[in-house]
């Protein structure tokens, strides 16, 4: 029964100076200054404590900070992934995220082909020059990509239709 008591008593100190070290590192969290004796009592029980125990990483739930609507919209409508950065309204940068995240990426890299393509068709750029600037080679291809892509077609459709039949304001005629 004596061993027992010992082995308590043993165990509570323990748990005393374990809490000791907490309180002294949520002192130092906080920022608060440690003074002299304190700093020695947090080294001893840092070498006392600590240990060369892998430590296990707090798995991530693999959901990205940001949704891929909004990268999409950041890609529509930013210049580059810097101006994205600066309007995503997260402070992860977008440049890690993207490359984290493959599937934002390409969320991203599709928002940037269609901001592309819309504003070489409100341009009135050729369909050579287009194809160009999205990196499709040639036109053939260029072709196939608005055959096969409704939303790719569905934006060159409209900006041809704004070129060809621009909007004349005051110029409707009202019946009587």
């Amino acid at each position: 029964m004596a061993g027992q008591k010992q082995k308590s008593d043993k165990d509570i100190t323990v748990i005393a100076q374990k809490h000791r070290y907490l309180a002294l590192l949520k002192k130092v969290k906080s920022g608060k200054a440690l003074s002299g004796p304190e700093l020695k009592e947090l080294k001893k029980y840092d070498k006392k404590f600590k240990t060369n125990k892998k430590v296990i990483k707090k798995k991530t739930s693999g959901r990205p900070p940001i949704s891929a609507l909004r990268v999409r919209f950041l890609g529509l409508n930013c210049d580059n992934i810097i101006d994205a950065d600066r309007f995503s309204g997260i402070r992860t940068p977008m440049a890690g995220i993207v490359e984290k995240y493959p599937q934002l990426k390409e969320v991203f890299e599709r928002g940037q082909f269609l901001r592309i393509l819309k504003r070489s068709a409100e341009d009135g750029n050729s369909i050579e020059e287009i194809a160009e600037q999205l990196g499709l080679g040639s036109v053939a291809k260029f072709k196939e990509a608005i055959k096969n892509d409704y939303e790719a077609r569905s934006i060159w459709n409209s900006m041809r239709k704004d070129r060809i039949n621009p909007a004349t304001p005051g110029k409707t005629k009202v019946k009587k």
